[in-house]
């Protein structure tokens, strides 16, 4: 067997270290899944009173995973700006000694020229996955928490999902017996909104099914004729876990589990321990799904006038195509 070159062994090194980093986080989401068993609270529900995690350098918002991974880290910090230590310092701030920061992902492009056929030089161009680490700002030294805002009233919540609606004005028929989205017909399927807790409760199913409507093959086309207790089937489930969460950040609106999900959680950790790049798919198919809604709905809605609370959302288009980075993570 022929030796291998330093070249060669400091490739395999990458890879390891990348697979420990995917490992790693898969990890920490299947202890959180973990406590939630028997209850019905999930990690990424009351994310409204959370506000969407950004670069402090860019303004821009985090994206798929990292907007997943660092939104649970807001939570528990009660601050959504990050940024890198090299960031921090142009910016005159200094992490504090000691302090472990948060790994994100994120897609380099590269480019390389080879030969083809005919002996001419090509130029061929991917985007590589790579890890990178970031601080939240209250691991800064000298912190000072600010005023905690005033949070929107359900009122003003609901006026902002009756926008997003209005928008993309999907076909929704109330008083069924349950809440689903039905691919054949292309239909929301509501129960009357008496039965459910809350008005919020009322909305944020409405948001979970709104995810799953994207999957049409009119619009983001995700496959959504899966058997139930497949690993495709807990996939869509978690993409419009995520997205729909995702959505009520970005609205303002108080998410709630409903029990039937609940059943979902032992296929989740099963997929999860199955495959470390289960979560990074499902957040990548979620955050595409958000971001037809925000394209669409921001196309329909009056000039100046938009439901997101984010309005930062103009790096879209700057962004690499999202079947190239789900190749890279694949």
């Amino acid at each position: 067997m022929a030796k291998k070159t330093a070249k060669q062994k400091a490739k395999e090194k990458a890879i390891e270290n990348q697979e420990n980093k995917f490992q790693k986080i898969t990890d920490e989401v299947i202890k959180m899944l973990e406590t939630c068993e028997g209850t019905f609270e999930l990690p990424w529900h009351n994310l409204a009173g959370t506000g969407i995690p950004i670069n402090i350098v860019s303004k821009k918002p985090y994206r798929g995973m990292n907007r997943f991974w660092l939104t649970l880290a807001s939570m528990r910090l009660n601050n959504c700006h990050f940024a890198s230590y090299k960031q921090w310092q142009e910016k005159g701030r200094q992490v504090k000694k000691g302090e472990l920061g948060f790994e994100i992902v994120y897609y380099k492009p590269t480019t390389w020229k080879v030969k083809n056929e005919a002996g001419e030089e090509e130029e061929k161009s991917t985007a590589l996955l790579r890890f990178s680490t970031v601080f939240n700002e209250t691991q800064l030294e000298n912190y000072e928490a600010p005023k905690e805002e005033k949070r929107e009233s359900v009122v003003e919540q609901i006026w902002r999902v009756d926008e997003v609606i209005d928008c993309l004005k999907p076909v929704i028929e109330e008083g069924a017996s349950g809440a689903f989205y039905r691919p054949s017909e292309d239909k929301i399927y509501l129960p009357p909104i008496e039965m459910f807790k809350s008005t919020e409760q009322h909305y944020a199913t409405l948001l979970h099914e709104l995810t799953h409507w994207t999957g049409h093959k009119t619009r983001c086309d995700r496959p959504l004729r899966n058997n139930f207790g497949s690993k495709e089937y807990a996939k869509e489930e978690l993409i419009a876990e995520l997205g729909s969460s995702f959505l009520c950040q970005d609205l303002g609106v108080s998410n709630y589990l409903r029990s039937d999900h609940v059943h979902y959680l032992k296929s989740w950790l099963g997929a999860l321990r199955d495959d470390n790049r289960f979560i990074f798919r499902a957040a990548a198919k979620a955050q595409k799904a958000v971001e037809w809604i925000h394209e669409n709905v921001d196309t329909g809605s009056a000039e100046g006038h938009s439901p997101f609370i984010s309005q930062d959302w103009n790096g879209i288009a700057e962004r690499m195509e999202d079947e190239q980075q789900e190749l890279q993570v694949a």
